[in-house]
């Protein structure tokens, strides 16, 4: 492996150098708390990750990106047999947090094809703001670390050719931070993004190429695309490197590929094909989506996806998120939060009954001060948990 030799260790941007890092190995290797396999490092502090990561390595460990409770979950006899793993938390947005299992042949196979796939040149940096407990963080983390280059969480930290790995919605909330004069990719992960956020992006950094990958925590990259902005709902791109996608008999992508998880901490497993919960067709190298299990909406019989909603709404509004609600008529009736809409609630419904089927207008329309956020990700069944519960009262 090849390391980058800085990594950040303060919130002022403050670059630690290879000395001090090797100084604080030798300090560091002392105070880890090791099982035969397994490193608990800090998973916010960018100087200890780096630390221990080098520390590990020395000892034939491999760092484990978390909270020490999620070790209740690690079975360690199974890992003494098997290659040397990384547990990383998935966010639990569309179903409970799970601890999943991944070799090291299963990331860094596909860190070559993100450089390729991507442009990245070796001097660029890494930023990713994800916790590093989260799959999208420690991937990013891993990556920088194998491939030699710096990495940061910090916006102080930013160097002149920055490299965005980000979910959709922290790069909206924080549109207006970025030294975008510095940032020469966006890659846009974990969530669907709305064409207005990437003529938004566009419009403030033109020089800059941006990129959606499409994946689950528990496959890595399944297929990507370079965004323009006048993609179509559901358009996820072409397969990355090395993927092959099927359906199942009721319609969900299923996934073959070097990148899998190995099952998750407490049930390791061999595993060959991971069957997502996501709705979609495949047409030779591109996927499009019809919608996530846990996210479609039915109403009156017809089931659709929210984001069909969402990407009309966008362009009038800073945020919005649409769920579906138990009705006992219907099935289900559409809710829709907004944040700083554009006009009355009265024009937005005229709008959207002129452009969209009456069964997928919002039956409410909710202005809000700010849509609550999983791990900078909607998470629709706690939208729909908070509103049943009466937390969202229209601030207009």
């Amino acid at each position: 492996m090849v390391f980058s030799d800085k990594v950040v260790t303060t919130a002022a941007g403050e670059w630690l150098s290879p000395t001090a890092v090797r100084h604080r190995v030798v300090v560091r290797s002392r105070e880890l708390r090791t099982s035969r396999s397994v490193v608990v490092i800090a998973a916010d502090d960018e100087a200890n990750v780096w630390v221990d990561w080098q520390a590990a390595l020395a000892n034939h460990q491999v760092p484990f990106v978390g909270p020490a409770s999620a070790l209740q979950h690690f079975m360690p006899a199974p890992v003494h047999s098997r290659p040397p793993v990384f547990l990383a938390l998935t966010s639990g947005t569309t179903s409970a947090p799970k601890v999943l299992w991944r070799t090291v042949a299963s990331w860094t196979a596909g860190f070559a094809a993100c450089a390729t796939s991507f442009a990245l040149s070796p001097q660029m940096t890494i930023f990713c703001s994800s916790p590093l407990t989260t799959t999208l963080g420690l991937h990013s983390l891993v990556f920088a670390l194998t491939t030699g280059r710096p990495f940061t969480r910090q916006l102080t930290a930013i160097g002149e050719q920055t490299v965005l790995f980000a979910v959709p919605a922290y790069v909206q909330q924080h549109i207006a931070d970025f030294p975008w004069a510095k940032i020469k990719r966006v890659i846009l992960c974990g969530g669907t993004t709305p064409n207005e956020l990437v003529l938004q992006i566009k419009g403030r950094a033109p020089h800059c190429r941006v990129f959606e990958a499409y994946g689950t925590a528990e496959t890595s990259f399944i297929a990507i695309q370079e965004r323009t902005g006048d993609e179509h709902a559901g358009q996820v791109g072409h397969l990355f490197p090395q993927v092959r996608a099927t359906t199942t008999a009721d319609g969900r992508l299923q996934v073959q590929s070097p990148y899998l998880y190995a099952g998750t901490a407490s049930h390791p497993q061999q595993v060959t094909t991971v069957v997502t919960d996501d709705y979609g067709t495949v047409a030779g190298e591109e996927i499009t989506l019809r919608g996530r299990v846990h996210d479609m909406i039915s109403h009156g019989g017809n089931t659709f996806l929210p984001q069909v909603i969402e990407t009309v709404v966008a362009p009038w509004c800073g945020q919005c998120a649409a769920f579906g609600v138990p009705d006992p008529i219907y099935e289900e009736r559409v809710v829709l939060l907004v944040n700083g809409l554009q006009g009355s609630v009265a024009a937005l419904r005229a709008r959207l009954q002129r452009v969209l089927p009456a069964y997928m207008v919002p039956a409410e329309i909710v202005r809000v001060a700010a849509i609550p956020l999983h791990h900078h990700k909607i998470a629709r069944r706690a939208l729909r948990q908070q509103y049943l519960r009466g937390e969202f009262r229209d601030e207009g």
